[in-house]
C-alpha cells in the first residue's frame, strides 16, 4: 500500500503491549469471569481514571491465552496520525499477509476511510480470532480521528472481539453499537472494588494485616476506588492511617481538580458541601453559574455521575474538595453550610439539615433536628448524625437515636445513650430493657413513663407497645391483644416500621397461643411484609418467621440481615419461636427435637425474667402440671375460648345458648369439654384456670 505521510509518528512500544504485572497486583476474578462470559464483539469499560481498567484488561489479556493486538493512547490528545500509527502497528502484526502500511498525509482523512481502514478490514477477516484493546479512548479528541474509528470499530468483523477503555463519557461509535445491541458495559459501580476485595488489596499494599473496621472506614472513605485504595495502603504501610490519606488528596488535586476549568474547578470545590448535586440545591447554594459549569464538567468526566434529578460525586473529590474548601476559604465554606441549612430544612430533609447545622457549628439546632427526624429517617442515616454530635448530644436527640439503635437491635447502644444523656426517655428505654430480657426493669420504667404523661407522639406508642409485650409475657392474652393492635394501627400511621413489625409479631404470639391460626397467619404475613419492605428499619420478626416456616406459608426473601439477627425483639420473640418450634416437633412426634427446642428456648433468658407464659410453655414436663396448660391452650378450638369467655360472666348456660342461637345441650357438651382440657370440676374452677393461664382476663 502506498505511503501516506512524510513524516512517522514515532510509538512507543511499550503502548503497544499490555503492562507488566505489579508486585502488589491483586486478581479480580469476579469481574475476569464477566468478562469471559460476554457474547457481544465490543466490551466498553467507562470508568474514572485510577478505577483499574488497564490493570483488570491486562490481567483478562493475559488468563484468556488469545491473539492480543493492544494500543495505549495518551495521556496527552492524539490526533489522527497518532491513532492510526498506533492501530496499525498493533493490529498488523496479526494479520495473515503482514504488510507494514506508513502514513503520509495527516490531513487526507478521506484516503484514510477509503484506502487504508478497508484494507485493513479486509485483512482482518481473513485472520485467526484475535482480542483488540484499545485502551484510553478519551484520548481520542480530533474529529477526523473519532469519525474514523467509528467507521472502523463499527465494520469489524465477529471474530476481532473488541475491547474499549475510556476515562470519560463515551463517545465515537458506542451509542450505535448500543442501540444494535453488540456493546457489553462495565460501568463504574462494577469496576469499584468491593469491601472484602478493598480489605484484601489494602493488606497486600500495606504488607501488614488491618483490621476489619479499619478497612471498611478507607474503604467508604474512596468509595472503592482502586487508586484510593491503593495510595490507602501506602499511607498504611508508613503508619499514617487516616480515612483520607495526604496521597490521595495529593492525586485527586493533580490529577482532576487541576486539569478541570477554573469555573469547573470552583464549583466543585464550593459544592463539595452537599451529598448531592440537584441543581435547585446548587443553584441555592451557589448560584447558576455552578449548575452550568458542573454540567460542563459532567460532560468531560466520570467524576460526577447522572441521577434522576442531577449528580453524584465521587466520594474521593468530594472530600479533597471539601478539605481544600476548608483550608483556602473558611468563611466561604460556613456560608454555604448555612444556605444549605436553610434549603434542606424547607424541604423537610432534616437530618440533611442536621450535617449543615453541625458543620456551621450549630449543635443545638442539630439536635432538634435529629429528634424531629424520627421515625421517618433511616436509622442507621440518623444513628450517624448521633455519633457526630458525641458530648453535644441532649435531651430528645438522645431519645431518638436510642429508637433507631433498637431499630438495628442495638439495646446496649440504646442504653449508653439514654444513659449519657438529660433525655427522660423511659419507654424507650422500657424498651431496650425488654430488647435485653430484663422484663422487671422494663415493667419499672414503664411505670415511669406511665407517670411522667406522654402526649399523642412516636414515644407513646413505644409506651404502648411495650405495655402491651409486658401484657403478653405476662399471660394477659387478651389485654396483650388489645393493646398491641393499637400499636401496629398507630405504627403503621406514622410509618413508625420497628414498632409496627415488634406489635405484629407479639399478636401472632397471642393468637397462637390462643390457638388462633387465621389472625396468627394474617398478622404474620404483615409482619414479614413489613419487614421486607425495607430490613434496615426494623428488627426480624422471629415469631412471624417461625409460625410461617412451621405451617409452610410462602413469605418473603428475607436475605442475610436477618440472619445477622435472629433474636429479633429479644430474647423473649426468640424464646416463644423455639417454642412454637418445639410444639411442631411434639405433634410430630419428635421427641428429640421437642426437648432440643424447649432447651434452647429456655436457655435464652433468665427464669424470673421470663414471664409467666413463657415460663408455662417452656416448662419441658410433657406429663406434668404445665403440659397440661400448654395441650390446654394449643386445643382449644375457637368456639370454646368464645364459651369459656362466656363462662367467666353472670349468664346461665342456658342464656349463653340463646346468645349464641345453639341449643342447651350443645353448649352443655362444649362445657364439659373445656371442664376436661382445663382439669376443672366446676364453672369456678374452670374460669379460675383459665385466668391462671392467660386464656381469658383476670378480673
Amino acid at each position: 500500500m502506498t505511503a501516506l505521510l512524510e513524516q512517522v509518528p514515532v510509538i512507543v512500544r511499550s503502548r503497544l503491549r499490555p503492562p507488566d504485572p505489579h508486585p502488589d497486583e491483586l486478581p479480580r476474578p469476579r469481574l475476569l469471569s464477566r468478562l469471559d462470559a460476554y457474547d457481544e464483539p465490543v466490551i466498553l469499560l467507562a470508568a474514572p481514571c485510577g478505577s483499574g481498567k488497564t490493570v483488570l484488561l491486562s490481567q483478562w489479556v493475559r488468563s484468556t491465552g488469545k491473539r492480543c493486538a493492544w494500543v495505549s493512547l495518551g495521556p496527552t490528545r492524539a490526533g489522527l496520525c497518532d491513532v492510526w500509527s498506533a492501530i496499525l502497528q498493533a493490529l498488523e502484526p496479526l494479520c495473515d499477509h503482514e504488510r507494514q502500511t506508513t502514513l503520509h498525509d495527516p490531513t487526507d482523512a478521506q484516503v484514510l476511510l477509503n484506502r487504508v481502514i478497508p484494507g485493513l478490514l479486509n485483512r482482518l477477516a481473513g485472520t485467526e480470532p484475535l482480542v483488540w484493546v484499545l485502551d484510553g479512548l478519551d484520548a481520542v479528541v480530533d474529529p477526523r480521528a473519532k469519525e474514523s474509528l467509528t467507521h472502523f470499530v463499527l465494520q469489524l468483523p465477529a471474530h476481532v472481539h473488541t475491547v474499549l477503555s475510556t476515562n470519560r463519557p463515551a463517545g465515537g461509535p458506542v451509542a450505535l453499537l448500543r442501540a444494535s445491541g453488540r456493546l457489553a458495559e462495565l460501568t463504574p459501580d462494577e469496576l469499584r472494588f468491593t469491601v472484602s476485595e478493598a480489605h484484601e488489596l489494602l493488606e497486600v499494599v500495606a504488607r501488614r494485616a488491618v483490621a476489619e473496621d479499619e478497612a471498611t472506614r478507607v474503604f467508604r472513605g474512596v468509595d472503592g476506588w482502586a487508586v484510593g485504595l491503593r495510595l490507602a495502603g501506602l499511607a498504611l504501610r508508613h503508619g499514617r492511617g487516616r480515612c483520607l490519606p495526604r496521597e490521595v488528596v495529593d492525586y485527586v488535586r493533580a490529577e482532576v481538580l487541576d486539569k478541570a476549568a477554573p469555573n469547573e474547578r470552583a464549583a466543585i470545590v464550593q459544592t463539595s458541601v452537599l451529598r448531592e448535586l440537584r441543581p435547585s440545591w446548587v443553584t441555592a447554594t451557589t448560584g447558576p453559574w455552578a449548575t452550568r459549569a458542573l454540567a460542563s464538567f459532567a460532560r468531560s468526566s466520570l467524576f460526577l455521575q447522572p441521577t434522576a434529578d442531577g449528580w453524584v460525586c465521587h466520594a474521593a473529590l468530594r472530600a479533597a474538595a471539601a478539605e481544600h474548601l476548608s483550608q483556602s476559604d473558611p468563611d466561604l465554606r460556613s456560608t454555604l453550610h448555612n444556605r444549605a441549612l436553610r434549603l434542606l430544612g424547607r424541604e423537610g430533609d432534616l437530618l440533611g439539615a442536621a450535617e449543615h447545622a453541625l458543620e456551621a457549628g450549630k449543635p443545638r439546632q442539630a439536635c432538634d433536628m435529629v429528634a424531629a427526624a424520627w421515625p421517618a429517617a433511616r436509622p442507621r442515616d440518623l444513628l450517624e448524625r448521633v455519633i457526630r454530635l458525641g458530648a453535644e448530644l441532649a435531651g430528645p436527640a438522645a431519645c431518638s437515636g436510642a429508637a433507631a439503635a433498637l431499630a438495628q437491635g442495638d439495646a446496649e447502644l440504646a442504653v449508653q445513650l439514654l444513659t449519657g444523656s438529660d433525655c427522660d426517655g423511659q419507654a424507650v428505654r422500657a424498651l431496650a430493657f425488654l430488647q435485653l430480657g430484663e422484663l422487671t426493669k422494663a415493667r419499672a420504667c414503664l411505670e415511669a413513663s406511665r407517670e411522667a404523661g406522654q402526649s399523642e407522639t412516636w414515644c407513646t406508642v413505644v409506651s404502648q407497645l411495650v405495655a402491651g409485650l409486658s401484657d403478653l409475657w405476662d399471660g394477659r392474652l387478651d389485654a396483650a391483644a388489645q393493646l398491641l393492635q393499637a400499636t401496629a394501627t398507630a405504627a403503621a400511621g406514622m410509618s413508625y416500621w420497628d414498632a409496627l413489625v415488634r406489635a405484629l409479631d407479639g399478636i401472632v404470639a397471642c393468637a397462637a397461643t390462643q390457638n388462633d391460626h387465621d389472625g396468627a397467619r394474617d398478622a404474620a404475613l404483615k409482619a414479614v411484609a413489613a419487614y421486607a419492605r425495607d430490613p434496615s428499619r426494623a428488627t426480624v420478626p422471629v415469631i412471624s418467621v417461625a409460625y410461617l416456616e412451621l405451617s409452610g406459608q410462602e413469605m418473603p426473601v428475607l436475605g442475610d440481615v436477618a440472619l445477622s439477627r435472629l433474636n429479633g425483639g429479644g430474647p423473649h420473640h426468640a424464646a416463644f419461636a423455639e417454642y412454637l418450634r418445639a410444639s411442631a416437633a411434639r405433634t410430630a412426634g419428635q421427641l428429640v427435637a421437642y426437648r432440643l427446642a424447649q432447651s434452647r428456648g429456655r436457655s435464652l433468658l433468665k427464669l424470673e425474667q421470663a414471664g409467666a407464659l413463657l415460663r408455662t410453655l417452656l416448662d419441658d414436663q410433657p406429663d406434668g402440671a404445665a403440659q397440661s396448660a400448654l395441650d390446654a391452650s394449643n386445643r382449644l378450638t375457637k368456639r370454646e375460648l368464645v364459651v369459656l369467655k362466656a363462662l367467666s360472666g353472670p349468664l346461665t348456660l342456658r342464656e349463653i345458648a340463646r346468645e349464641f342461637h345453639v341449643s342447651h345441650n350443645t353448649i352443655k357438651t362444649q362445657v364439659s369439654s373445656l371442664f376436661r382440657k382445663l382439669d376443672a370440676h366446676d364453672r369456678t374452677a374452670a374460669v379460675h384456670a383459665a385466668r391462671k393461664r392467660g386464656l381469658i382476663p383476670r378480673a
